[in-house]
C-alpha cells in the first residue's frame, strides 16, 4: 500500500465526534481547529449550494459535487434539466 491509502484508512478509523475541538452551533467535533474553522465558516446551519443537474443531491463543496457527478457520467444520465424541457415541450 502507498502512503496515501495508508494514512486514509488510518484518518477514516479515527473515531468522529471524538475531537477536542467543538463546534458551539452544533454538536460537531474536530481534531485540528482548521478543520472546525471550516466547518464554522462552510458548513454550519448553511444549505448546501452545490447543486446535481441529474439529481436533487446538493453539496457544500464544488469538489464533493464533482465527484457525485461522475457516478452519474459513468451510467449515462441525461440531466435533470433536460429532462425537464423535454417532459414540458408539447
Amino acid at each position: 500500500m502507498n502512503y496515501y491509502v495508508t494514512r486514509t484508512m488510518r484518518d477514516r478509523r479515527r473515531c468522529r465526534g471524538q475531537g477536542r475541538f467543538a463546534c458551539n452551533n452544533c454538536d460537531r467535533r474536530y481534531h485540528q481547529m482548521k478543520n472546525l474553522r471550516r466547518h464554522v465558516t462552510n458548513e454550519c446551519g448553511k444549505q448546501p449550494m452545490h447543486q446535481c443537474s441529474y439529481c436533487p443531491y446538493r453539496a457544500t463543496y464544488k469538489s464533493y459535487l464533482q465527484v457525485h457527478m461522475m457516478k452519474h457520467t459513468r451510467q449515462g444520465f441525461i440531466p435533470r434539466s433536460v429532462v425537464l424541457k423535454q417532459h414540458h415541450d408539447p
